[in-house]
C-alpha cells in the first residue's frame, strides 16, 4: 500500500504543475487561450539586402579605371531586390567630400522594360548583371537619363538621412560620383546600412581609380649642354607630350615670360605613331592613346645680337591645348625647365652647377652675402658691374683689377642683400614686379667690342 500511495502522489503533483503551465498562458482578460512562442526580435534579425551586380569597380586584380583631371567621374553599380519583402537602405558615410552618391530606382510597371529594356529581361526578372556590363550602352544611358535619382546623404551631415525602400523584384543603380580635381591613384568607397541607419549591418561600394593629366609631358627638365662661338653654335632636343585619355588634341608650345632676347625656339606639335607610338605604350608610366613631340632650339647668338649674354639660361616651357572640351583648369601642362649655358671669354666659378650664385635661406632683417669669380685667359680686360640692369634689392661689388691664378686672371664679386630689402623667394617668374622676375647681376666687360656676362641670384627672405 505504501508503494502505491508515493505513486498516487506524483502524479498528482506531475497533474499540479501541467495545470499551473496551462493557467499561466491563459489571458484572462479576452477569455481567450494565447500560447507563448519564442522567436527573435526584429533587431536581433539580419536585415536584408540588396544584390548588387558587383560592388566592386574593377573586379579582381584589373588596372583601376582611368580618369581625366578636372573632368568628373561616376560609375553605377546595379542592384535588384531578391526577396519577396521590401527591403530599406541608405547611405552610412563616404569616403571623402568630393564624392556623391545617388539611387535610381526603375519601378516593374516602368515602360522601358517592355522597350529598350526588354533585352535585359530574363523570366520577367531584370537581370542585373547584364545591365552592370552595358551601363555605358545607349539604351542603359538612355534610361539614366530619363529618370531622377535620390541624393543620399550620410548620417554626419543629415540628422535624418533618406532612405530607399525597394519593392520585391524592383531594380535600380547606385551612382558614386568624384570631381578628379588631384592627379593620384585613389579608391572612392560608399558604405550603406541596411534596415535601419542604427544597425550594424553595412556593405561597402568601391571604385579603384587612376586619375591622370589631359597633357602628360615626359620631360620636366632638359639640358641643351653649352653652346660657344667655336664647335657648339645650336643645339636641339625634342619635348614628348602624352595624351592619357584623349585620341587627339590640339597642341602647341610656349615659353613662359618670354623676351625679345630669348635664345631658346619650340617648333611646331608633331603625332607620333608606329613602331615609336608602340614602344612609348610599353615604357610609359601612364596610358598612351596619342603622343606629340615638340622641337626645341638654342642658338649660342640671336639675330641682331653683336656679342651674345655670357652665362646660364634657363626657360620654363608649356604644353598648351586650346580644346574647348577641355577644363580650363586641365589646358596647360606642368612646366618644363630647359635650360643651358653660353660660353665666352668670360667664366663664371663658385656657383652651383646652374651657374648660379646662391644666397639660400635668410632671415629678411639681417641680409644675406655671397661670393663668386670671375676669370678669363685674356689680359687687359676691364669688368663693371651694370647698375642699370641689376636687380634692385643686390647689392654687389667686383675688384678693380684681377689677380693672377696661373694663366688665367681673376676678379672676386661680391654679392650682398642688404637688411629689410626684400622678401619671400626669388626669382619669382611670374611675379609682376620685374626685379623678382630677373633676380641677377649683370656685369660688363668693356672694350672695343663690349659685353654682358649675367649672373643669376637665387635665395629665400624669411621674416
Amino acid at each position: 500500500m505504501k508503494n502505491w500511495g508515493w505513486i498516487v502522489a506524483g502524479l498528482a503533483l506531475v497533474a499540479f504543475v501541467f495545470a499551473m503551465s496551462f493557467v499561466a498562458q491563459f489571458n484572462p482578460e479576452s477569455g481567450k487561450g494565447q500560447v507563448a512562442t519564442v522567436s527573435s526580435s526584429p533587431a536581433d534579425s539580419k536585415p536584408l539586402e540588396p544584390r548588387f551586380a558587383t560592388r566592386q569597380v574593377p573586379d579582381g586584380d584589373s588596372e583601376p579605371i582611368p580618369q581625366e583631371q578636372y573632368n568628373p567621374g561616376h560609375q553605377d553599380y546595379w542592384f535588384i531586390n531578391p526577396h519577396p519583402t521590401s527591403i530599406r537602405f541608405g547611405l552610412e558615410g563616404k569616403k571623402c567630400t568630393c564624392t556623391g552618391v545617388q539611387v535610381f530606382t526603375v519601378p516593374l510597371d516602368h515602360p522601358w522594360w517592355k522597350g529598350e529594356g526588354a533585352a535585359f529581361v530574363k523570366d520577367g526578372q531584370p537581370q542585373v548583371e547584364e545591365l552592370q556590363r552595358q551601363w555605358k550602352s545607349p539604351a542603359v544611358l538612355g534610361l539614366s537619363q530619363s529618370i531622377e535619382g535620390l541624393e543620399l546623404l550620410g548620417r554626419t551631415e543629415s540628422s535624418s538621412p533618406p532612405a530607399v525602400e525597394l519593392a520585391p523584384g524592383q531594380a535600380g543603380f547606385l551612382r558614386m560620383g568624384w570631381k578628379n580635381e588631384k592627379v593620384q591613384r585613389d579608391v572612392m568607397s560608399a558604405t550603406l546600412w541596411l534596415g535601419k541607419p542604427e544597425n550594424r549591418d553595412r556593405i561597402r561600394i568601391e571604385a579603384a581609380i587612376h586619375t591622370h593629366p589631359v597633357l602628360y609631358v615626359l620631360q620636366d627638365y632638359i639640358d641643351l649642354g653649352t653652346l660657344n662661338a667655336s664647335d657648339r653654335g645650336q643645339a636641339s632636343a625634342k619635348l614628348t607630350v602624352v595624351l592619357p585619355t584623349r585620341e587627339k588634341l590640339p597642341l602647341n608650345a610656349m615659353i613662359l615670360n618670354p623676351s625679345a632676347r630669348d635664345r631658346v625656339n619650340l617648333g611646331e606639335a608633331s603625332p607620333v605613331s608606329g613602331e615609336a607610338l608602340g614602344a612609348l605604350r610599353k615604357e610609359s608610366r601612364v596610358p598612351v592613346k596619342a603622343a606629340f613631340t615638340i622641337p626645341i632650339k638654342a642658338t649660342w647668338k640671336i639675330p641682331g645680337e653683336e656679342y651674345p649674354e655670357i652665362g646660364p639660361f634657363i626657360k620654363r616651357v608649356e604644353v598648351v591645348t586650346s580644346d574647348p572640351g577641355v577644363n580650363l583648369q586641365a589646358q596647360r601642362s606642368s612646366p618644363v625647365r630647359v635650360v643651358g649655358k653660353i660660353e665666352g671669354d668670360i667664366e663664371v666659378v663658385g656657383t652651383n652647377e646652374r651657374g648660379h650664385v646662391m644666397l639660400n635661406r635668410f632671415e629678411r632683417q639681417e641680409g644675406a652675402r655671397a661670393e663668386a669669380a670671375l676669370e678669363t685667359r685674356e689680359a687687359g680686360l676691364t669688368l663693371k658691374v651694370d647698375r642699370s640692369r641689376t636687380a634692385p634689392f643686390l647689392e654687389a661689388q667686383i675688384d678693380k683689377s684681377p689677380k693672377r691664378s696661373g694663366d688665367r686672371f681673376r676678379w672676386r664679386l661680391l654679392v650682398k642683400v642688404n637688411p629689410g630689402t626684400v622678401s619671400g623667394e626669388f626669382p619669382r617668374g611670374l611675379d609682376p614686379n620685374p626685379a623678382y622676375r630677373d633676380s641677377a647681376v649683370y656685369v660688363t666687360i668693356e672694350g672695343q667690342a663690349s659685353r654682358t656676362v649675367r649672373i643669376p641670384v637665387e635665395g629665400r627672405a624669411d621674416n
